[in-house]
């Protein structure tokens, strides 16, 4: 079985499952098997849903214009796919995520989690925002 990109989009999803388990990836993203999810993954759709639908609930991080902006970006004929959890599509210039788990989330880590990384560069290629000019929220949410 051949995995083709023009069915799947690259996602952060996809490579971060890859770099953690290339076999649970290979079920996952090749096979389409239904993969379990961890009381930790329920937790961050149960705020990230919360955040998006409902403005009393942490009143106090600030949501940009556009809750799960779609990045759909074509790099080099990969095409690639991310939402990010809050952007402002007014300057496309505020890009805010919120991470949430069971372990400690600082600001090292969240400046080198690859899904930063890759949605700057998608936001690059479709509005020539260089990423140095990009404000970056880090909401941190403890499980």
């Amino acid at each position: 079985m051949k995995l083709d990109l023009n069915q799947r989009p690259l996602s952060w999803s996809s490579i971060s499952s890859f770099e953690y388990d290339p076999e649970s990836w290979y079920r996952k993203y090749v096979l389409n098997e239904k993969q379990e999810t961890s009381k930790e993954m329920e937790f961050g759709k149960v705020v990230g849903k919360k955040l998006e639908t409902d403005l009393t609930f942490l009143p106090q991080i600030e949501r940009h214009s556009k809750m799960e902006h779609p990045f759909n970006v074509n790099f080099n004929g990969i095409k690639l796919i991310g939402y990010a959890d809050s952007f402002c599509t007014i300057t496309n210039k505020k890009l805010s995520e919120f991470k949430t788990g069971k372990k400690a989330w600082d600001k090292k880590r969240v400046d080198e989690h690859g899904q930063i990384t890759m949605y700057c560069l998608m936001n690059y290629i479709t509005t020539k925002v260089k990423p140095e000019v990009l404000l970056f929220f880090r909401i941190i949410l403890r499980f």
